[in-house]
């Protein structure tokens, strides 16, 4: 009988717990501070979203806190935009985490452990990129590395993806149909990983002149 009371109380504990998810909402009210309360509906969320919460940017929002930590979801409208400014230190994904791009991103450095989507015709945009063995990244827009792209998981490149900086893929990466990746420093594939290639898709490396690799990429990977 104890076990059972036990049992039977679970799913309205559940229930109670996923009740209290929040949608929180930023639109430009006053001006474009993330920090200022006035822009979020219904409260300002601090700088965590929490697991199951969701962040919705609906406006052109700047961002100056040093560390934006992402539990649940957060969401770039399609006339939204995450720009950060020089005090902005980068944005952790925890597992489970979500960021989803629809609109514009410019951050210094994601720390993915979750999941990334940027969305097609939308631009994502960091200095580091450095993704953990548990990281998804489907990239259907235009995707910009500035300095470093580290991927220990799973990227799926479906349109353009450029990499001012050196490129390393220790994990999976796959190039879709007619996808582009364009590295500009050095390019380095952890020999046992996985790269999947198709025949219409493109890479091209070289810090002066791009040149295509598919017939040395073929070699390795045959």
């Amino acid at each position: 009988m104890f076990f059972r009371r036990i049992l039977t109380g679970l799913p309205i504990l559940l229930l109670c717990l996923t009740a209290q998810a929040t949608v929180y909402t930023f639109t430009v009210v006053e001006d474009h501070l993330f920090e200022n309360p006035a822009n979020w509906y219904p409260a300002f969320p601090g700088t965590t979203i929490a697991p199951f919460d969701h962040w919705v940017i609906e406006g052109e929002m700047y961002v100056s806190a040093a560390v934006i930590r992402v539990e649940g979801n957060l969401q770039i409208g399609m006339q939204g935009a995450l720009i950060a400014t020089d005090y902005h230190k980068g944005i952790e994904v925890a597992l489970g985490g979500i960021i989803d791009n629809g609109g514009k991103t410019l951050v210094k450095q994601i720390d993915l452990e979750g999941n990334l989507f940027n969305r097609r015709s939308c631009r994502f945009s960091v200095e580091k990129l450095l993704a953990k063995p548990t990281a998804l990244t489907q990239n259907y827009g235009n995707l910009e590395v500035e300095e470093q792209f580290r991927n220990e998981g799973r990227f799926d490149n479906y349109f353009s993806c450029t990499v001012r900086g050196d490129f390393r893929n220790l994990a999976v990466f796959n190039q879709i149909r007619k996808a582009r990746l364009v590295v500009a420093g050095e390019i380095f594939f952890q020999p046992g990983c996985v790269l999947t290639q198709s025949a219409e898709s493109e890479i091209y490396v070289g810090r002066e002149e791009k040149i295509a690799i598919h017939e040395q990429l073929a070699a390795i990977f045959k």
